[in-house]
C-alpha cells in the first residue's frame, strides 16, 4: 500500500509539474533579443532599414535599435518603450516613450500581426504599410 502511495504521489506530481510549465502569458514567448535576419530587411519610400534588433523584457519592456539608410546616409537609432502582445488578435503592440514636454512627439504606437517560434519571429504591420520584419532569437 505505501509503494502504491509513493508512486501516485510521483505521478500526481509530474502531472502537476508538466502542466505548470505550460502556463505563461504569449508576451513570455517573445522575452529575449531578437536580430533581423539577414537579406530580409524590407524597404519603403527609398529607405532601407537593415541591421534591426529588438529585445523584449520580462516587465513588458523594449528597446529597438535599427540603422537606416536613405541616399547613402546611415542613421543609427535606438527606440525604446512598452510592448503588448494580444494572442486573440495575433498582434503585438509596441508604445515607444516619448518626451511629455515635446509637441512634435505626442503619444503614438505601432501594431504588427505576428507569427512566433521558438527561434523566429515575423512582424508585418497592420496599418496596410509595407513593412514586414523577420527576426531570429539570439543566444
Amino acid at each position: 500500500m505505501r509503494r502504491c502511495f509513493k508512486v501516485i504521489s510521483a505521478l500526481l506530481i509530474a502531472v502537476l509539474a508538466l502542466s505548470l510549465s505550460a502556463c505563461g502569458s504569449e508576451a513570455d514567448r517573445f522575452v529575449g533579443t531578437w536580430k533581423a535576419v539577414p537579406g530580409t530587411d524590407q524597404s519603403a519610400m527609398g529607405i532601407k532599414s537593415d541591421n534591426i534588433t529588438i529585445t523584449f523584457n520580462n516587465d513588458g519592456t523594449y528597446k529597438k535599435t535599427e540603422r537606416l539608410s536613405f541616399m547613402s546616409i546611415d542613421s543609427d537609432t535606438i527606440e525604446i518603450g512598452k510592448f503588448e502582445v494580444d494572442k486573440d488578435k495575433g498582434t503585438v503592440t509596441f508604445k515607444p516613450d516619448t518626451d511629455p514636454d515635446d509637441y512634435l512627439a505626442p503619444d503614438y504606437e505601432f501594431q504588427y500581426y505576428y507569427q512566433i517560434t521558438d527561434t523566429y519571429i515575423t512582424l508585418e504591420n497592420t496599418n496596410g504599410r509595407f513593412e514586414k520584419m523577420y527576426l531570429q532569437k539570439q543566444t
